[in-house]
């Protein structure tokens, strides 16, 4: 494991970050997610490199429209290797992909051909030494056209996530030295 992995994991655990379950402030970020940008399917994701998965924080998925909804709502991570919030994290950078299924780069990801993932925008959260520990996205089956006003808003709630993440650092050193 690379130095900045081991260093994104102890700060994801030390946080709480992979605990499973519920988040309060990352439902309202996912909520408003799936609401401005309309797909079906939003998440809050962590990637936790030690178990080669993505844990989800929070999530918020249209179970009608097909296998993607259906399997987001049946767990609360999935393996690394059908992520494609991982893409945003290594890139540090927002991803947006309009059609997956042409796109070179991913029409033989397994998001794309287990999940039927067609459509994906995403940004990264940030942890506390500013490294990227995971993503705000959102997804569709169908092929999406994402807008500038799109962009703004994913990268905007990563940054409301971003900003979560380092609060909680802030009161884990608060907690350390009362």
């Amino acid at each position: 494991m690379q130095e900045a992995s081991i260093s994104n994991v102890y700060s994801i655990r030390e946080l709480g970050l992979l605990d499973q379950g519920q988040d309060g402030v990352f439902e309202n970020i996912v909520k408003l997610a799936h609401q401005t940008l309309g797909a079906p399917v939003a998440l809050v994701s962590v990637i936790d490199d030690a178990n080669e998965r993505q844990v989800f924080k929070a999530r918020r998925a249209d179970a009608s429209r097909g296998l993607l909804g259906a399997h987001l709502m049946e767990s609360w991570y999935t393996p690394l290797s059908h992520s494609l919030c991982n893409e945003v994290r290594i890139r540090d950078r927002s991803l947006i992909v309009q059609d997956m299924a042409r796109d070179p780069s991913f029409r033989h990801h397994p998001a794309v051909t287990e999940y039927g993932v067609l459509a994906y925008i995403g940004a990264p959260i940030h942890g506390p030494a500013n490294d990227p520990i995971g993503a705000v996205c959102a997804m569709d089956n169908c092929v999406r056209i994402w807008s500038e006003k799109d962009r703004s808003n994913i990268e905007t709630l990563a940054d409301l996530c971003s900003q979560q993440v380092l609060l909680r650092a802030a009161l884990q050193t608060i907690k350390r030295i009362a």
